[in-house]
């Protein structure tokens, strides 16, 4: 309870286990938590009542007696000392098991303790002195001061007093305030810092006041937290004023505890006497708010439900307490105005248990379950956590997540849809606040606190920044870098409201610039209680902005998935699955928990990136020349690539197109058989191919390969008449400035019936630096050559027509104005025993820095037909860049 990290619930569930109503402990359930921590008194005291050797009332009055309430309890159950945390274990244990007593009993028990709880000696009208300079009487006091007058508000006799509070200590000193009475020591063994001297503003009282510093900051501090949850509609048990206590014996310095109201007969809270002033007195207020709420019957009735409970209420404290010290222009600007979230890498860092998860005595993950409140407070308003509230305090059962689960419906929504998007904005909670993208459409939280908790996330191992955005720290998650085959696999448990995230890298780029587009193949399947497990893709570009919408929600027990990805900023670099889990139908926290296994392995490259260290090539599995690549052009800045010579990084094909993705480059095969068959024709154009199922003619992938260097692309074009295969082998021709395709076409037939075969190869010049501007040259010197001309934006079907922009056959320097190349090749055919029908041309992509390096390495090959585009730039022609294309038989 507190910052105590307190085990109230390991030892009630237990207890409540053999007690429940109309239960023996020889029915019960086996019993989840055992005592082995716990002082071997309390141990013995806890183990009896739930082992039924010793009844409920003796048990009540025996754990009043170990509390210091009166006397002392019988030897068995005696520990020279008990941890403030197995004191809280103990109160809610006698609060809860008291409900089991007949009525008369409990009032009577109830009635003796809550009148000798807390006492104070007569008289009471010691007091300290009145500082120096000073004078008054009664409820005014005159001060006189550089020949000023002035009457001021005195507070009420401070110490010289003899308060008691049981067996945790006599006090000496109280402060009153609208709703709290403080008491505490300015000597002794726990005193408080006394220091009554300047202060820094005038929330911290005035200077020789009779009211230490820390006492009048700890009042303010306890004040506004009330009306802060006062103003969010939250009630209070009783209307007397709340004791607090600093430094009762047993606590640690940094302590708080409150203990249940009907413990003691009225709100309470106990304080070590350096306890934070700020944010822990804000938070044991608001489990002073939580009794008002809590409902000791029900929560008797149902076995282990204080598990959940109990974190709950930690995890609201802390989220109140961030809305007591969020406004408070006072508040330190660091440290204790973000002690709220301390434990949130603990909490994150183990994301696959619940979010009521209970961590136990002196633990801290439930603490950390303030951003889970944070969550339904952005998505629905505070009012959805006191709503949570209420209706635990009406509800049957008392678990949150049931309780969680009516509420979220109540405000229009479904928890298994709401634990997704919880699950997706913890895990890119820091992007924006790291200096990532914003994610777009994407729902994420947005709380200005957010900086802080990162810091705090990237302190611990488990949540700090790492790859794959290794600037932002995220919750837990498997992280595998796929290479060779691409298999991984794992297995994980979620717990009900949890949620475990596995991040998917593949291999990045080599040292020469070469990459490959991978086609990741994920299964996934529950192997046990699949319940309402549910998997989320998420496919990242920048994170946390998205390379490609979230792919849905997929409810397993099997689910199967490919991705497309690659290493470069234009394409989904690293993938995402986050598992999430939810059972709004379980009760009993013994049954076990969801089990998943996860696969993936690549299914083959879809692209490819090939480098001779002059020219590079973006490859698809098409054999066309635009894909996403990573690194920008010299010229528009295009990621994306098609031709990119490497010394001055200008590209000559691919570029920005705002309106749909640039169909720059294609080829388009169009087969005629004789004796009288219908031609037909098949086409490629960047990743756009021709037909669809059940159309005729479809280009179908068969193969693609790559290396560093080289890459072979083998599609298949099918027809009613036979089949068309098309292999087109990238590899480094002799010449640097170019690199070499061979075509080879294969098609079925007789050898005295050889097809007619036209290869059209169409490229829509774009080159650096003054894409769609260029100056374009034409040369058909080979009797292959059906027809050519400017007009690079052309269909890729040979069936489409001829067509030009302005120029066809052959011209010199045409432009400039937005245009390309268009060439319809023979292919000549011949027979061959193996292979069958077949036709062989090579054809030839490249770059060089200026027009007379283009023409002198078309030379060196013996290209005669070909096509050069050059920018529009000054100097020597052709600068800094010039692209080729060429043909040869």
């Amino acid at each position: 309870m507190g910052r105590f990290a307190v085990s109230i619930a390991t030892a009630v569930a237990v207890l409540l286990t053999a007690l429940s109503t109309g239960t023996s402990h020889a029915d019960a359930p086996e019993p989840r938590d055992d005592y082995a921590g716990f002082s071997p008194g309390l141990r013995a005291l806890l183990e009896d009542v739930r082992d039924g050797s010793l009844n409920e009332q003796a048990f009540v009055n025996h754990g009043y007696a170990k509390l210091g309430w009166q006397g002392n309890p019988p030897q068995r159950y005696r520990d020279d000392s008990i941890t403030e945390q197995e004191r809280s274990v103990l109160g809610l244990a006698i609060d809860s098991v008291m409900e089991r007593l007949p009525h008369s009993v409990r009032n009577g028990i109830r009635n003796r303790i809550a009148n000798h709880a807390f006492d104070e000696d007569k008289p009471r009208e010691q007091a300290r002195p009145v500082p120096e300079g000073w004078a008054g009487t009664g409820e005014g006091i005159e001060a006189t001061q550089r020949g000023e007058a002035e009457t001021l508000a005195v507070p009420p006799i401070q110490c010289g007093q003899s308060l008691r509070a049981g067996a945790i200590g006599t006090f000496s000193c109280r402060h009153l305030t609208a709703n709290f009475e403080l008491w505490y020591n300015l000597d002794g063994p726990r005193p408080v810092k006394g220091y009554d001297g300047a202060v820094p503003h005038f929330r911290e009282g005035l200077p020789d006041d009779g009211i230490p510093n820390y006492i009048q900051r700890a009042a303010v501090s306890f004040e506004m937290a009330l009306d802060t949850y006062s103003a969010l509609g939250y009630r209070r048990p009783g209307t007397d004023k709340i004791l607090v206590v600093f430094g009762p014996e047993g606590a640690g310095p940094k302590d708080g505890f409150t203990p249940p109201t009907d413990l003691l007969g009225r709100s309470s809270i106990f304080m070590g006497h350096e306890a934070d002033e700020w944010s822990t007195a804000r938070h044991e207020v608001f489990h002073v708010i939580q009794y008002a709420y809590k409902p000791p019957r029900s929560v008797a009735n149902i076995p282990g439900n204080l598990i959940p409970l109990q974190a709950w209420m930690e995890s609201t404290a802390e989220w109140a307490t961030h809305q007591a010290v969020k406004d408070d222009p006072f508040m330190p600007s660091t440290g204790v105005r973000y002690a709220y979230a301390s434990a949130i890498g603990e909490f994150l860092g183990r994301p696959h248990q619940s979010i009521t998860h209970w961590d136990g005595l002196a633990k801290g993950r439930q603490y950390g379950g303030f951003i889970f409140a944070e969550f339904l407070e952005e998505r629905f308003g505070a009012v959805a956590i006191r709503r949570i509230w209420e209706r635990i305090d009406t509800s049957e059962d008392a678990d949150p997540g049931l309780v969680i689960t009516a509420v979220v419906a109540e405000l229009g929504s479904d928890i298994v849809h709401e634990m997704i998007d919880y699950g997706i904005a913890t895990y890119q909670l820091c992007g924006q606040a790291r200096g990532g993208p914003s994610p777009g459409a994407v729902w994420h939280m947005t709380d200005p606190d957010i900086p802080a908790w990162c810091d705090r996330l990237d302190k611990d191992n488990r949540t700090k920044a790492a790859d794959p955005f290794p600037r932002v720290p995220r919750p837990a998650r498997d992280v595998h870098r796929l290479s060779g085959d691409g298999k991984a696999s794992g297995d994980i448990v979620l717990e009900e409201g949890g949620s475990a995230y596995v991040d998917i890298m593949v291999p990045g780029p080599t040292s020469a610039g070469a990459w490959k587009t991978w086609i990741v193949d994920i299964k996934a399947k529950v192997e046990e209680q699949a319940g309402s497990v549910q998997l989320t893709p998420i496919l990242w570009g920048e994170f946390p902005a998205r390379a490609a919408p979230d792919q849905g929600s997929t409810p397993i027990p099997d689910a199967h998935h490919r991705f497309t990805m690659g290493p470069c900023a234009s394409q989904v670099q690293a993938l995402t699955l986050v598992f999430t889990h939810f059972r709004a139908d379980l009760v009993d926290h013994r049954q076990p928990n969801a089990k998943i296994h996860w696969e993936t392995a690549f299914d083959g490259i879809e692209a490819a990136g090939i480098s001779n260290g002059t020219v590079a090539l973006g490859v698809n599995k098409y054999g066309t020349l635009h894909e996403q690549g990573c690194a920008p052009s010299s010229g528009e800045g295009t990621t994306a690539i098609g031709l990119r010579y490497l010394p001055t990084g200008g590209e000559g094909l691919a570029h920005v197109d705002q309106d749909e993705e640039c169909r720059c480059e294609g080829w388009g095969l169009n087969v005629s058989h004789p004796g009288g068959v219908p031609a037909y024709s098949g086409w490629a154009r960047g990743p756009w191919v021709s037909g669809a199922p059940g159309i005729a003619h479809p280009v179908r992938p068969v193969s693609f390969v790559s290396t560093d260097t080289s890459a072979v692309s083998v599609s298949t074009i099918e027809s009613p008449y036979g089949n068309t295969i098309l292999e087109q082998e990238f590899s480094p021709s002799p010449v640097k400035e170019l690199y070499q395709v061979k075509v080879t076409v294969r098609t079925t037939g007789e050898a005295a019936d050889l097809p007619h075969v036209t290869l059209r190869r169409v490229m829509n010049w774009n080159a650096d630096p003054t894409p769609r501007q260029e100056y374009v040259t034409v040369r058909a010197g080979d009797p292959q050559v059906e027809y050519s001309s400017d007009d690079g934006l052309a269909s890729a079907d040979p069936q489409a027509g001829r067509t030009k922009i302005r120029e066809d056959g052959e011209f010199t320097d045409a432009g400039p104005y937005d245009q390309g190349a268009l060439f319809d090749l023979a292919i000549p055919m011949s027979h061959d025993p193996v292979e069958g029908l077949v036709g062989r041309v090579t054809l030839y992509y490249g770059a060089a820095p200026d027009q007379p390096s283009a023409y002198a390495a078309l030379d060196r090959l013996g290209i005669r037909t070909w096509s050069i585009a050059k920018p529009v730039t000054s100097g020597d022609p052709g600068t800094p860049n010039t692209y080729l294309f060429g043909f040869k038989p």
